[in-house]
């Protein structure tokens, strides 16, 4: 199967230009580092992304490697030395992806103090499960109508 070199609904694929409300921090020869800012400028979160549409890592040219490499360091410039940051993507609707056939990473600082400090990708996932079915357990036994809603809504999110 041939690789789709730009899909013209992509909001990712670099010559559509539709991602807004960020800046290109930086670009390579194929990738480019596209950043979302608070008020004060400090980074709220990144993405490094291909110009080209590649549904996964494994389609992308075997030089990739270099390239993300400088977008991650432009990416940390923003951030205070040493800040505790995650870098991810997911594959699949199932595993978060949103947008789908583009591959891309997503790095985000973190602070301490946050609900979701000093928690990985997996402890946050391992969490949120056990905490979903502990709420559907209780909606389950609740008999007034009011909380069985308010937690149904909880557990929809």
């Amino acid at each position: 199967m041939s690789q789709v070199r730009n899909d013209p609904k992509c909001p990712l694929c670099w010559a559509n230009g539709k991602l807004a409300g960020g800046r290109v921090l930086a670009e390579t020869g194929d990738m480019f580092a596209y950043v979302f800012t608070d008020e004060a400028g400090g980074l709220k979160y990144a993405l490094i992304i291909p110009k080209e549409h590649h549904a996964d890592m494994a389609s992308l040219p075997y030089y990739w490697g270099d390239e993300f490499g400088v977008l991650y360091t432009a990416v940390l410039s923003l951030m205070s030395d040493q800040q505790p940051h995650n870098g991810y993507w997911n594959a699949g609707y199932v595993a978060g992806q949103r947008v789908m056939g583009h591959w891309h990473v997503r790095v985000e600082p973190r602070q301490a103090g946050q609900p979701a400090s000093d928690m990985g990708l997996n402890l946050l996932l391992t969490k949120y499960n056990t905490v979903t079915e502990r709420l559907a357990r209780i909606a389950e036994q609740c008999s007034d109508a009011a909380t069985t809603a308010e937690l149904r809504k909880l557990l929809a999110l």
